[in-house]
């Protein structure tokens, strides 16, 4: 067989194996387009939190995209969400991971705008108080202390200057990355936040791209 025939017959079981994985993604994985379609999927009443954990781009021709998500209920269990997305809403969105981009209170108010994971929590009197004075920090009621490992928290404390600067973004409708662009993608807490939830670098790094090229690179020639 020539390099040529080799080529040819790789193709055709690349895209085989293409159609096969995206309709597995179809039937497995839900079909979040936008924000919008959140309120849709997650129907229930009580108030709720989604953070991005992470992220990943799939195939060679036909493109998936999909996202992680963990979902916080502040009176049970998170949950985690694997979704399919748009491709604008996965460009959209590049740089939040480790951010709540959607949030609704008891009020069945929605927020999108991208925020750090503990937005919905931190300031409402309902899941905490204020402790100290001047620059004071945010106290959970015992209550909700599930919310500080839920939410990644552990020892990190939030100060009254981080909400009250991150309420200004919020009124604008601009996302916060935290006083020193700590959160988001590239920020120092996310990866310490939630290093264990993102998906696996050998995913990332060998995409079925890389594992074809190796194969015609190593296929026989021909006479």
């Amino acid at each position: 067989m020539n390099k040529i025939s080799i080529y040819i017959l790789l193709i055709l079981l690349y895209l085989g194996f293409s159609k096969g994985t995206f309709s597995t993604f179809k039937d497995e994985f839900p079909l979040i387009a936008n924000e919008s379609a959140f309120s849709s999927y997650f129907k229930e009443q009580d108030p709720f939190s989604i953070i991005l954990l992470d992220y990943i781009e799939t195939g060679f021709v036909i493109k998936t995209y999909i996202h992680k998500y963990k979902i916080i209920w502040p009176h049970g269990e998170s949950q985690i969400v694997i979704a399919r997305v748009s491709k604008e809403f996965f460009s959209k969105h590049m740089d939040n991971i480790g951010l709540s981009i959607f949030r609704k209170n008891s009020k069945n108010e929605e927020s999108f705008t991208p925020l750090p994971p503990f937005a919905m929590f931190v300031g409402d009197p309902f899941y905490g108080h204020w402790s100290g004075k001047g620059n004071k920090e945010w106290i959970f009621y015992p209550i909700y202390s599930h919310l500080v490992s839920s939410i990644g928290m552990g020892e990190i404390k939030i100060n009254w200057e981080t909400y009250k600067k991150m309420q200004i973004y919020l009124l604008k409708n601009n996302p916060f990355y935290g006083l020193n662009n700590e959160f988001g993608t590239r920020g120092n807490l996310t990866k310490v936040m939630f290093k264990d939830y993102q998906f696996s670098k050998n995913i990332k790094d060998e995409s079925f791209k890389d594992v074809l090229l190796k194969l015609i690179r190593n296929a026989p020639i021909g006479k």
